[in-house]
């Protein structure tokens, strides 16, 4: 049987076609910087900065989440978790929100990062582990995890997920 199924999966193989598809050739990977934050005053916010090593720019923004995705987060984190952990449900939302606001607002508009590599550092080890295995076990997380690598993916981005501490995070001001 292990023979027979080893032949089958080499025929497959022999028969399979290369795709190819357009990366833009560089030396450097940009690197993004993103994070969500809940403050007192403003609410829940998100920033994030875009370092391109070819041209030695920087591209930021900051912005903030609506109230209404924000309502839905706590709804849904209140109905399955209860005081610390809650917390840290909510704020795994927010940091994934903040990634998801970066893709829309720099690399989206910008055709020079269609097809690049990005180092994409994140300062909340929960967020980069479900990033980097594409997967969540909660349907908020599951959501924004799929939202983010479709977009990445439609924009021919390829990235290195990476935890950063907070004092170290350039998205963190």
């Amino acid at each position: 049987e292990l023979r027979a199924a080893l032949n089958s999966v080499a025929e497959i193989l022999g028969r399979a076609k290369a795709v190819s598809f357009d990366r833009v050739q560089s030396c450097h990977p940009c690197l993004a910087y993103t994070d969500g934050a809940e403050e007192r005053k403003a609410g829940l916010t998100t920033g994030g900065m875009v370092h391109d090593r070819e041209d030695d720019s920087n591209v930021a923004y900051s912005g903030e989440v609506p109230q209404a995705e924000a309502s839905r987060w706590k709804r849904a984190s209140k109905l399955h978790c209860k005081g610390p952990d809650e917390k840290k449900r909510f704020i795994i939302n927010v940091e994934l929100y903040a990634i998801l606001q970066c893709i829309t607002s720099i690399l989206a508009t910008d055709p020079k990062y269609r097809g690049r590599q990005v180092i994409w550092y994140v300062d909340n080890k929960s967020a980069v582990s479900m990033l980097s295995k594409a997967c969540a076990s909660h349907t908020e997380h599951r959501m924004l995890v799929y939202t983010i690598l479709q977009r990445l993916t439609s924009l021919n981005i390829d990235v290195w997920w990476d935890y950063v501490p907070s004092h170290q995070n350039v998205g963190d001001a």
